[in-house]
């Protein structure tokens, strides 16, 4: 039966020989008692959590008891469909896409039904048009967890190279054109941008609506978009003649977008199976549903992160995955954690400045790099340690001390961390395929939740994520530089933003004319003054539209 180890006084006793007390050891005892205490495994999926390594006591577990009682309570009415995002006033339904049945209205669970044969589908077209690659072009939650996906399952032999463009970036995109298998025309674009107007994504999709005509190769027979209905993006690629639009929804955030079409297509263009996904990522769901903080490991692992961090954060986590095919683990466990609990006001309006900083490497390499500070250093952070009982290789393939070498170097590790009193905290599944990946999925998304519902904050909104903040900045760059032809004559920064009307943002003017003078000088001539006080500008020719 999955849950905590408990232990009974019944012919148990330690290997000191002192008797365990009946149920869950309270504070101190040996290492035994709290790893059999604080160690959550489930047979059916494979996952384990161990939190004995932080220092957690079932003490502590009591106390938070009250409080988690309230999360389970909150996350049961997340699932059934209320608004827990006032500020937009949505609900949150990212469980629903691997559970369409507990979909509160049933034109919502049809149509989850509907998305799920939608990438099968694609993939024959796919085989059908002889496309080998995919550029995936999105930002934030749109790429990062299809990335960690594609890289873990990147071995597939029948399916397509995805490849990620996810920043505003030229050398990015032409790094992503070069050495393409059939070139453009074996080529699709896949734009994901859930409201259809976040203006990266949309430069880079002008960017390769160049690319695409200058090869002569018809764009928008090869591009999708995976949006909400009626977005910019659905209009843009209706009106334009796109192969597709994929739907997505208002109740599905971003950073817990990759068991919806977002992450799904670009994985099954890759060859994986993702109804398997969907499988691991359901069970853990119903495991995780469990309202007993004992039995449920992501109320464990919310529990810890409490506990360390003091309610406040003060620890950050440091991810370290121990397989080179989980290595984008952290980057979308930061993505996930620091943009849903990283806020500065709780749900009631008071300020708080809440946060939970999450690093990531991976081991062993960590061993040899950022551990020195970890063990010696500043005691302000836990290791969260993810572990992969098997690879990719048969049975009997290659040599099997290699694998063992690594396993050990995690064990080793944490032993290690123990030694200088050091917390951590280990989840193991069985691999890295498609249910295990699952299974870590719903285990933080749901950790997360039931964590800012500990910290009363709200976990869905993204108060502080500006997706615009480019926009104002080249408007200033265009009335700097016309003002610049205009006068004929060099200007320092602060007499151009003066003359602007903007003398506070005299920086701001310095540093783009300085950008354009290295990046662009047939545009912008610079003379040196020695300090940015003395340095002047003036554009070069007659052109300041660029």
């Amino acid at each position: 039966m999955a849950g905590l180890h408990r232990v009974s006084t019944v012919g148990n006793r330690s290997p000191s020989g002192q008797v365990w007390e009946t149920g869950m050891v309270s504070a101190g005892g040996t290492d035994w008692e709290r790893y059999s205490a604080c160690h959550f495994e489930d047979p059916n999926t494979g996952l384990a959590v161990d939190v004995s390594p932080a220092g957690i006591t079932v003490d502590h577990l009591d106390g938070l008891a009250p409080s988690m009682a309230r999360a389970f309570d909150a996350m049961a009415a997340l699932e059934r469909g209320s608004v827990v995002n006032p500020d937009e006033g949505r609900a949150v339904g990212h469980y629903w896409l691997r559970a369409p049945d507990l979909a509160p209205d049933p034109e919502v669970a049809a149509a989850i039904k509907s998305s799920l044969a939608m990438p099968a589908e694609f993939v024959s077209l796919a085989r059908a048009e002889g496309w080998r690659t995919v550029l995936h072009v999105g930002i934030g939650g749109s790429t990062t967890g299809p990335q960690f996906l594609c890289d873990a399952w990147s071995d597939q032999t029948d399916g397509l190279e995805v490849r990620f463009l996810d920043n505003a970036d030229p050398d990015g995109v032409d790094r992503a054109l070069r050495g393409l298998s059939g070139g453009l025309r074996r080529t699709v674009v896949s734009v994901v941008s859930k409201s259809g107007i976040t203006p990266t994504p949309l430069e880079v999709v002008r960017e390769l609506e160049r690319a695409y005509r200058a090869a002569d190769v018809d764009f928008a027979s090869r591009a999708v978009a995976t949006t909400m209905a009626g977005s910019a993006l659905a209009v843009h690629a209706t009106d334009n003649g796109w192969r597709a639009v994929f739907p997505l929804w208002d109740w599905v955030g971003g950073r817990t977008s990759v068991t919806s079409l977002v992450g799904l297509l670009p994985a099954a263009l890759a060859g994986a199976d993702t109804d398997c996904f969907l499988s691991g990522a359901a069970a853990v769901d119903a495991l995780t549903r469990v309202p007993d903080l004992r039995r449920n490991p992501a109320a464990l692992l919310a529990a810890t992160w409490h506990h360390l961090g003091n309610g406040r954060g003060d620890r950050a986590m440091v991810v370290l995955p121990y397989r080179d095919r989980l290595a984008l683990l952290p980057r979308w466990v930061q993505q996930l954690v620091m943009e849903s609990v990283g806020k500065e006001l709780d749900r009631g309006g008071r300020v708080v400045r809440q946060g939970l900083t999450v690093h990531g490497h991976k081991g062993v390499t960590d061993q040899h790099s950022y551990l020195q500070q970890l063990k010696d250093g500043r005691d302000d952070s836990f290791v969260t340690f993810v572990a992969a009982h098997r690879g990719s290789r048969a049975a009997g393939a290659g040599d099997p001390d290699l694998a063992e070498h690594l396993f050990s170097g995690l064990v080793g590790t944490l032993e290690s961390l123990a030694r200088k009193s050091r917390p951590a905290v280990v989840i193991t599944v069985p691999d890295y395929r498609e249910r295990s990946i699952g299974a870590l999925v719903a285990l933080f998304e749901r950790a997360v939740g039931l964590y800012a519902e500990l910290i009363d904050v709200n976990a869905y909104h993204q108060p502080g994520v500006d997706k615009h903040v480019a926009l104002p900045v080249l408007d200033l760059r265009r009335e700097a530089l016309a003002h610049l032809a205009k006068t004929r004559a060099p200007l320092t920064a602060f007499e151009l933003a003066s003359a602007l009307g903007c003398a506070e943002r005299a920086v701001t003017v310095h540093r783009l004319l300085a950008h354009l003078a290295t990046a662009r000088p047939e545009l912008v001539g610079v003379l040196p003054g020695g300090s940015p006080a003395k340095t002047r500008f003036h554009v070069v020719g007659n052109d300041a539209d660029a």
